[in-house]
């Protein structure tokens, strides 16, 4: 018989859902004290709001009756936590001004707390310094609470034994040893960021940022990268720096990430035995070698990356990012299918899909999964083989010897076919709206597995339908379907008012009785609702298997009818012989080997800060059209240049005429433009943004209400009396 939710359930995961509120209101005072700090009072009453709506829904939450968080209760709390804490972050991305839309707001949110990375903000590189911590503060929980719930529920298939084990059955127990861990994992990935944000900083420091623009880059890019989310505040990513040694600490950092968190459990104890024979680490360090080999002989053969700063800023960052399922892009997305040919582009797509390991905030299928099903058809054939009355046992190394069991191996297969399946239908879906089947396939899978990787597809313009898909994309992979399927099927199999809203003690009444009856009608009985189950599973079945269609067809259905067409780029402007032939940014990007060399011209805002090239060059960044290129460029014609886009400030508007490179061999293989001269077409100019009084007026309200309601009940509990807070005593 499968488990049905009832009332006691639903009110215990209330409950927990509200304690998980309450901790996002505490997050968020991290981002109010950064906009405090700098003046940005439009964002923090943003926050305020925010704050007053967690504390407020968070307490109301808590007066549910909470009893044990067993595996039923913690499925539904892990498969639709995501969601509704979602909702609550999106509250100060909807506030600050920086989102066109509720639903882009959501789909930030998400995508931070699932650690995808992706972003539809039109303008990112000029968010706030509050909004942007707030995004890596959220992508850092977000891997953190992934981690703990791999460990402790054993919900994605990965095994908890190794870390319970040792753990008696006292609930006490239990729960001194989860904070103990929890605390352990926060010095762990604390510690790496930490020594990350250090090194990121002093190298930000050398590239000529402002301090605080390095030491606040440096610590959201340690962050992000330590917890695999992939977030960059900047349209053209990690190429936006043009630094080759901060691509190396963010590397390191992101192996560091995707390591599982046992690793480091079993290293604090000094077991490196365990360490050096786990399988799951050793495969996925050889897979990592056979990748950048392959990409690096790829790419030499096209003849196009000759220097080795090249072949490892596009070949070896691209691939540790994507095996780590980071995100973080060391290439433009147009590049993708363009400069990045085909050939790596299917690679870089298997490692996504494969992923990181186990224990660790890495998305994709988890390398142990494809050590167990390897195993197991390794355990296929010696069956076969072996005498037949011969027992054939199949052990490998991971955190201790490990036998391979049916069950596991059922698990892995079912995620692998379930990870594929997903990815089908999000391809289709791309696809249907008009664009590439490369790209299409490229970005399904990257949703998926929370990687983050993207081409040129998402943007802020996405359709809506695309937008959804993504988002049920998102969340089914970061809960890696297990959870998710089971707790939806549980809500429909218990949608029935006698089930739902009786207690744990009805239930045993009525199963004694039942019992106590006997005999023919006992048994009729027993027949009928063993009858209404299984239709109840069907039925069940067919709905969760429809709405999984549906959400992925009913878009792409949308699509089709409204005659979706494949976008076709620009580039004809490029092949003008004339000299500086005029293009737009996004045209430039795409171009191919063709127009390498070739003169142009093109109309771009400033934006950032210009970045040390050389003693004598800068790099400035320049953005039209959505899209972002880099231009080396002496630094007196830079200085031509007095207004960069930030936060609350734009650009000078500035047409630049130089020389066009696919691949610069003298810039570690960047694609670029050579300026020879720039013009200033309008200056920029700083502004102030307005304040919004009722976010702070509700958020002040709100917060008042919380408190109070957390007073109530704590009255309601004997911990608090009303006439002892109003209580004076005379000292």
């Amino acid at each position: 018989m499968l488990p049905r939710f009832h009332w006691s359930d639903i009110t215990t995961v209330g409950h927990y859902l509200g304690v998980l509120i309450l901790m996002t209101g505490a997050a968020m005072c991290v981002p109010a004290a950064i906009a405090l700090v700098f003046g940005e009072f439009r964002q923090l009453g943003a926050f305020v709001a925010g704050i007053g709506v967690c504390l407020t829904l968070g307490s109301a939450l808590r007066f549910f009756k909470a009893r044990g968080l067993d595996r039923r209760r913690a499925l539904l709390l892990v498969g639709f936590g995501w969601i509704v804490i979602g909702f609550v972050c999106a509250v100060p991305l909807l506030l600050s001004g920086s989102f066109d839309s509720w639903f882009d707001a959501l789909f930030d949110s998400v995508s931070a707390l699932t650690t995808t990375g992706v972003t539809l903000v039109s303008d990112v590189d000029a968010m706030s310094y509050s909004q942007v911590t707030w995004r890596v503060v959220m992508s850092f929980a977000g891997a953190l609470t992934v981690i703990i719930i791999a460990m402790y529920s054993g919900f994605f298939g990965e095994g908890s034994r190794v870390f319970m084990m040792a753990e008696r059955r006292d609930g006490e127990r239990t729960r001194a040893r989860i904070s103990d861990t929890c605390l352990l994992v926060l010095r762990v990935y604390g510690s790496f960021a930490l020594v990350g944000a250090v090194a990121a900083t002093l190298i930000c420091l050398f590239l000529g940022l402002h301090p605080v623009d390095a030491i606040m880059n440096g610590f959201w890019l340690a962050l992000t990268a330590i917890g695999t989310g992939g977030f960059v505040p900047h349209t053209s990513d990690l190429v936006y720096y043009h630094s080759l040694p901060l691509q190396f600490v963010l590397s390191a950092l992101m192996i560091a990430g995707a390591i599982g968190f046992g690793v480091y459990a079993y290293a604090r104890v000094r077991r490196f035995k365990h360490i050096r024979r786990n399988a799951e680490l050793r495969m996925y360090a050889l897979w990592i070698v056979v990748l950048v080999a392959f990409v690096t002989w790829i790419m030499t053969r096209e003849g196009l990356f000759t220097s080795l700063g090249g072949l490892m800023q596009n070949g070896l960052s691209t691939v540790v990012s994507a095996a780590t399922t980071c995100g973080m892009q060391a290439v433009y997305p147009e590049q993708i299918g363009g400069t990045i040919t085909d050939g790596v582009v299917i690679l870089v797509i298997v490692a996504i899909l494969f992923g990181a390991c186990a224990y660790s905030s890495g998305g994709g299928i988890k390398f142990v999964r494809i050590l167990q099903v390897l195993r197991w058809i390794k355990y296929s054939i010696l069956v076969r083989l072996a005498p037949d009355n011969a027992r054939v046992r199949i052990k490998y190394e991971h955190f201790g010897s490990q036998s391979l069991s049916s069950e596991d191996a059922m698990v892995a297969m079912t995620v692998f076919i379930l990870y594929l399946g997903t990815a089908a239908l999000g391809s289709m879906a791309f696809i249907a709206y008009g664009n590439d089947a490369l790209n299409s396939v490229f970005e399904a899978i990257s949703y998926v597995t929370n990687c983050g990787m993207t081409t040129e597809i998402t943007q802020a313009g996405l359709p809506f339908g695309l937008k959804v898909v993504a988002l049920l994309l998102m969340w089914a992979g970061r809960v890696e379907f297990i959870a998710l399927i089971a707790a939806i099927v549980g809500i429909i199999i218990s949608i029935h008012p006698e089930n739902l809203f009786s207690n744990d003690r009805s239930r045993e009444l009525r199963t004694l009785k039942s019992k106590n009856s006997g005999g023919t009608a006992w048994r009729r009985r027993k027949r009928q609702e063993s009858g209404q189950r299984g239709k109840t599973l069907a039925v069940a079945g067919l709905l969760v298997l429809g709405l999984a269609c549906g959400g992925i067809a009913a878009p792409s259905a949308l699509a089709v009818s409204g005659g979706a067409q494949v976008p076709v780029q620009d580039v004809e402007a490029l092949s003008n012989p004339s000299t500086h032939s005029s293009v737009d940014i996004r045209s430039l990007l795409s171009a191919g080997k063709r127009q390498d060399g070739r003169d142009v011209s093109f109309t771009g805002e400033a934006v950032g800060s210009p970045i040390v090239a050389d003693a004598d060059h800068v790099w400035v960044n320049v953005k039209g059209g959505g899209a972002m290129v880099g231009v080396y460029m002496d630094a007196e014609l830079a200085k031509k240049i007095t207004h960069y886009a930030a936060y609350e400030q734009t650009g000078d508007m500035i047409t630049v005429s130089g020389t066009y490179h696919l691949a610069c061999p003298d810039h570690n293989g960047e694609l670029e433009v050579h300026a020879e001269q720039i013009e200033i077409n309008a200056e920029g100019e700083s502004w102030t943004s307005s304040v919004n009084p009722a976010a702070y007026a509700v958020g002040f309200v709100l917060i008042v209400v919380g408190v109070t309601l957390t007073l109530v009940r704590q009255s309601l509990r004997g911990r608090v009396r009303f006439r002892d807070l109003f209580k004076w005593e005379r000292s």
